[in-house]
């Protein structure tokens, strides 16, 4: 019973705005291409490769192609994510600056583990995983990443994403329903996406968000016309 209405209070928020999200993955970094070896995290200065570019460019031309039109760009401050939202915005004729950057986009810290062999890190029986298997979502890595950052659980991130949205749906729009853009990271956007539709732990680990991906979220106020919640619904996931 306490899990529904938790679910409830989720969904549906007095007050909030129509809203429109899309949220997408950053193309291929350089960090995505040694995930297997090492652990990675959020690496704000991590670069797109060739192919991560390619893909920046091919899903602004496919939303161009769908006539989806954005009020609001954001992207997380990690390269990655800004080079993707700069080059997705060339295709939809929107200029570089029209790229808003908001830091609670950003991937969640791995705080000391990030760039450490997974090998050694995740080690069957270590107190990574020991950790991991107790405290679910809410295990908090250990010490500072390179970045100088503190390790932050699968909720720290979900609350500062959702502190993000929920000014997002706040703001007053005289022009009517918004649809934004939101260029993030993988982890980021799983676990806002599981707190938002009261989903299990363990969504973070068995889905995925490919890079470039779109998952596109719709939220209405109030009752819905067919008599069922208003509140959010998941359009589409890791299109």
């Amino acid at each position: 019973l306490q899990r529904l209405q938790r679910r409830r209070e989720l969904l549906l928020r007095p007050g909030r705005q129509p809203l429109t999200l899309y949220l997408i993955r950053h193309g291929q970094s350089q960090a995505n291409t040694a995930q297997e070896r090492i652990v990675g995290g959020r690496d704000a200065s991590s670069p797109l490769t060739s192919k991560g570019e390619a893909q920046a460019v091919a899903v602004g031309r496919r939303l161009a192609a769908s006539g989806v039109r954005f009020d609001r760009v954001y992207a997380s401050h990690a390269v990655r994510a800004r080079r993707t939202a700069e080059l997705a915005c060339r295709e939809l004729g929107l200029p570089a600056e029209a790229v808003r950057i908001e830091p609670r986009l950003v991937e969640f810290s791995q705080g000391g583990l990030e760039r450490r062999p997974r090998e050694e890190v995740y080690a069957e029986g270590g107190p990574v995983l020991r950790g991991i298997r107790r405290e679910r979502m809410f295990y908090r890595p250990p010490g500072l990443s390179p970045d100088g950052e503190r390790g932050e659980s699968q909720h720290d991130v979900e609350l500062r994403v959702r502190a993000f949205v929920d000014e997002l749906q706040a703001a007053q729009a005289p022009e009517g329903p918004r649809t934004v853009a939101l260029f993030s990271h993988g982890i980021a956007i799983r676990s806002f996406v599981r707190g938002i539709l009261g989903a299990d732990v363990e969504f973070t680990v068995h889905a995925e968000t490919d890079n470039c991906s779109l998952t596109v979220l719709k939220y209405r106020p109030g009752p819905a016309d067919d008599g069922g919640l208003g509140g959010w619904v998941l359009k589409c996931f890791n299109a």
